[in-house]
């Protein structure tokens, strides 16, 4: 705050301007670095502060704010005219206009004052503001240009007065659409403005292309001058610009022309100055392809250089070596450096054009999470880099704004757009996760911070080098290792073969290098990587999110999805059907019983149980001493001093009580797909309870996803046999595991995996967490952003069909990428097979790497 000086001997009055003794005024009021003087004690206490901070505001150039949420609004920005001789358009009077430079300073933001988590929950739909109250948290000074403005945290359109933008150059977050500038201001729904940078550019809101869309939200991004760093920080290379992109396919293709050219010279004869020509342009050729190779940035995917480069340049050394020397068969020499040079340009252009897409989705990933985060420490918020999270740590996300990190809610209610890409919204509240990239599309919302910078769910296999799935699965390491060993073993086996044919030592060690290229080339290391990176994608933007490169590889291979039944298959929201007493209870009494008991147990059944009793202005009964005991039941005492026992009829039989008065009745109940929680009382059973929860929407089609695939699916039920099989007729499951609790399913997986099986198990957290931590791959529903590391799919929905695409993209990725690596691997084996025993010219060999290359491609974009 800055220092307060010597005030002059008479002053006004604050309130009425009566001329006062600085010295002995009644009564002195500091305010915002300011002293106001009153003739009396009641001016003071009936001074308006609200006006008071206006006209500070006023002195040094602002306008005053107006409150909202009980905090102030910034201070607006004065319209700045448009230059001389610019023409009026639709954003005139707006900051930063055309041609404008503006350099206006904001005043310096030392803390912020927040509500109480209580407050965050109540707020929807209203024009909120969590600037510093005007002061108390504002030390202002003149205006001045800050090198670098305060982050723009906020994803709404512009107001009608002051509309702020940043440089066309920053991107904004579109929701499964391409990368494009975005405002970087707020709207009326925030109350806030950015202030613009000098020597600004602005442009007219794009237009979002659906409700969810945050095509036309600029949300919490920075300037693209920290992207490439932030790239290189996670071990993705530079984007490569078009330009950059355009002038790779054009030194390729005229390495690819020149082989070819030289190939053609062969119809000028056999003229010393025919094969001389060839030999310039096989130079030529030569000299392009390395030129490309080092002027191209390169990706820790591709093969290194020495690998790609060795081929074409070696077949062209021993080509001019055979010609200057006059070999006979230097004619045949420049031909075989024609072909390799041919199908290393072809099969490197066809491969870069074949993962572009892949790479610019990592790199839209990586800008779409560049965000801005606030920071919570009690009650004061700090702006920060999202980067700059760490577990742990509390950050406000208001409506209109990204989530900048994985985390939970602790505090508020929001509904959400829940993930990148995402067209649906959904609500969210206390204790559920939430994804980075999320958008807040109305609400506030406190929350605790999991996962940060590269371990981010949507980061973590896309732009970690230590964890990218194009980097660790096991095609991807299968694809690069051929590629690096593969043409050493081949040239390796054409040499041992010359050697021991006693062949001509030019012809071999021509034939060598040559069977060398049909390996190394970017065909072989990167399709098969790339095509499990697409998976990934594809995941994503479906909101699955593999922990892990293995766990793809794992869901692949599953054969088995086990399907926990409550909260997966079933809503996981059961009602009681019917009330059905046996002796001389009433069914308000049996209601009041069984709410008795359950109101000590936290699960689905006692829930429906407790709001039966609320529905029908039934009072729970007195009960005391509650025993919960898990997947059966609860026993009790009534208020009456009678033991109580409430649940399944494996409770019933563990406490020695006969359900044989009421077996063809349960027995009925359950094969119409109901649950019978029986009620006993003193040693007897008193009646029963008929609860009935429904399919979750999507389950029936989920199964079928899974019969398509050959996945056998299994269902994991703790209610009765009758229950389960009536559930598994509906969905058209064979097999089920009835009358387990949730705490016993793990051991019934275990046995499924010794039997052969490599089984998927589809569930909740916590509640299925005994099942999915003994399963093969573990798909949990809503919980991408789970700070649970053991599970191995996370969707960030709590859709079951998703849970069978994740298998669905899984087993394709791996399909795929196996018959990629076949073509590329099976021609150019028969080929060096046919050249070591001197069947074919090694000119068949980087043809065949080029054919089984282009297969592999076609195979690669038909699937």
């Amino acid at each position: 705050m800055a220092e307060i000086g010597p005030a002059p001997r008479h002053v006004g009055c604050g309130t009425c301007g009566k001329p006062v003794d600085a010295l002995r005024a009644p009564r002195v009021r500091c305010i915002d670095s300011r002293l106001w003087f009153f003739c009396s004690v009641e001016h003071a206490e009936s001074f308006d502060v609200d006006s008071a901070a206006g006209q500070l505001l006023s002195e040094r150039g602002f306008e005053a704010p107006r409150r909202t949420w009980g905090l102030p609004a910034p201070p607006q920005l004065p319209a700045v005219a448009p230059l001389d001789g610019a023409s009026a358009g639709p954003f005139d009077g707006v900051v930063g206009g055309a041609g404008d430079a503006v350099s206006v300073g904001p005043p310096t933001i030392r803390s912020q004052e927040l509500p109480d988590a209580d407050e965050l929950g109540s707020v929807r739909g209203e024009e909120r503001s969590l600037t510093p109250a005007l002061g108390e948290a504002l030390e202002l000074g003149p205006p001045i240009a800050p090198a670098t403005p305060p982050p723009a945290n906020v994803a709404s359109s512009p107001p009608p007065s002051v509309q702020t933008r940043p440089p066309s150059s920053v991107r904004s977050v579109a929701s499964g659409g391409p990368i494009s500038g975005g405002p970087a201001s707020s709207g009326p729904a925030s109350g806030r403005s950015a202030p613009p940078t000098a020597a600004s550019t602005w442009d007219p809101p794009p237009s979002p292309s659906h409700p969810h869309s945050a095509a036309a939200l600029s949300g919490n991004v920075q300037a693209p001058a920290t992207l490439p760093a932030a790239l290189n920080s996670l071990g993705g290379r530079e984007p490569a610009s078009r330009g950059q992109e355009s002038q790779d396919l054009l030194l390729l293709g005229i390495a690819a022309v020149s082989g070819a050219f030289s190939i053609a010279l062969t119809l000028a004869g056999p003229s010393a100055a025919a094969q001389t020509g060839r030999l310039a342009v096989l130079g030529a050729g030569a000299g392009v392809l390395v030129a490309q190779a080092l002027l191209s940035p390169r990706d820790p995917r591709q093969l290194d250089r020495v690998s790609l480069l060795l081929s074409p340049v070696l077949t062209t050394v021993i080509a001019a070596t055979a010609h200057l020397g006059g070999h006979p068969d230097a004619p045949s020499a420049l031909t075989v450096a024609g072909a390799v040079i041919i199908a290393s340009a072809v099969i490197t252009g066809l491969v870069q054009r074949f993962t572009q897409p892949v790479d610019r989705g990592r790199r839209s990933l990586v800008d779409r999470l560049h965000l801005q985060a606030r920071r919570l420490s009690g009650h004061v918020t700090e702006h920060c880099s999202a980067d700059e999270l760490r577990p742990g740590e509390e950050i406000l996300v208001e409506a209109g704004e990204l989530v900048p990190a994985d985390g939970t809610v602790v505090a508020g209610h929001a509904r959400i757009v829940p993930w990148l890409g995402a067209h649906r919204s959904e609500p969210r509240g206390e204790g559920e996760p939430i994804p980075a990239g999320a958008l807040i599309e109305e609400g506030a919302l406190r929350i605790v911070t999991g996962w940060t910078g590269s371990d981010r769910a949507w980061l973590r296999l896309t732009a970690d080098p230590t964890r990218r799935v194009d980097l660790r699965s096991s095609p991807a390491r299968t694809g690069y290792l051929a590629a690096q060993r593969g043409g050493v073993a081949a040239a390796g086996l054409v040499l041992l073969a010359g050697f021991a044919l006693g062949g001509d030592g030019l012809f071999f060690a021509l034939a060598a290098a040559a069977v060398h290229g049909a390996f190394a080339h970017a065909g072989l290391a990167e399709l098969a990587a790339a095509r499990m990176a697409r998976a990934t994608l594809e995941g994503l933007d479906h909101g699955i999110a593999f922990h892990a490169a293995e766990h793809l590889d794992e869901a692949g291979r599953a054969t088995v999805a086990a399907l926990c039944a409550r909260g997966t298959v079933l809503l996981g929201e059961p009602e009681v059907a019917g009330l059905e007493p046996l002796d001389q209870l009433s069914p308000e009494e049996l209601l009041a019983l069984a709410a008795g008991a359950e109101s000590a147990v936290h699960h689905p059944v006692a829930t429906a149980v407790l709001r039966a009793a609320r529905a029908r202005n039934v009072r729970p009964d007195a009960t005391r001493n509650h025993n919960p005991i898990a997947g059966l039941g609860v026993t009790a005492v009534t208020s009456s001093g009678k033991g109580l026992v409430v649940g399944s009829r494996a409770l019933m039989l563990r406490e020695k009580i006969s359900v044989a008065r009421a077996e063809s009745r349960i027995t009925e109940l359950e094969s119409m797909g109901r649950t019978s929680l029986l009620v006993a009382v003193d040693g007897r059973l008193a009646g029963i309870l008929a609860l009935q929860d429904g399919l979750r929407p999507g389950a029936r089609a989920a199964v079928q996803h899974l019969l398509d695939l050959g996945v056998e699916p299994v269902l994991l039920s703790g209610d009765s046999r009758e229950t389960t099989d009536a559930i598994a007729r509906s969905i058209d499951i064979e097999h089920v595991r009835p009358e387990l609790p949730a705490a016993q399913r793990g051991e019934e997986i275990r046995q499924l995996s010794e039997g052969g099986a490599v089984v998927a198990v589809i569930g909740r957290s916590p509640v299925d967490d005994s099942a999915l931590s003994a399963a093969d791959v573990s798909i949990t529903l809503r919980a991408a952003a789970a700070s649970n590391a053991d599970w191995s799919v996370g969707l960030a929905s709590d859709d079951v069909r998703d849970a069978a695409r994740t298998l669905r993209i899984a087993r394709r990725a791996r399909d795929g990428a196996r018959a990629i690596l076949a073509l590329n691997v099976v021609p150019p084996t028969l080929a060096t097979l046919a050249v070591a025993f001197d069947l074919v010219s090694p000119a068949v060999a980087p043809c065949a790497a080029l054919l089984g290359t282009l297969a592999a491609a076609f195979r690669a974009r038909e699937d």
